[in-house]
């Protein structure tokens, strides 16, 4: 039996409300660890989110973590992962 291939739903204002919450809730915390945020969209092709450390200017050559999905959840989750792994092996 072939099944058609699943599409993601639209998003209800209670979906995007838990979204946002839980992107700022990894935010912060990061944040009290010495690092910021940046969450970029392009397009359909989906999310880059780059950990930076706090006060050091953003350029790519400075990123601590970065993560490349297909929501803004997964991206910033897949970020603040490699940071974390970074700190936790020296550098």
């Amino acid at each position: 039996m072939l099944h058609a291939p699943l599409r993601p739903r639209p998003l209800g204002a209670s979906d995007r409300a838990r979204l946002v919450f839980g992107i700022a809730h990894v935010a912060v915390d990061m944040h009290r660890q010495g690092f910021d945020l940046q969450l970029t969209q392009y397009d359909e092709r989906g999310w880059r989110a780059t950990f930076y450390t706090t006060g050091m200017e953003h350029r790519p050559t400075s990123a601590t973590g970065t993560g490349w999905e297909r929501t803004p959840w997964h991206a910033t989750h897949r970020a603040a992962w490699e940071a974390l792994k970074k700190v936790d092996a020296g550098g």
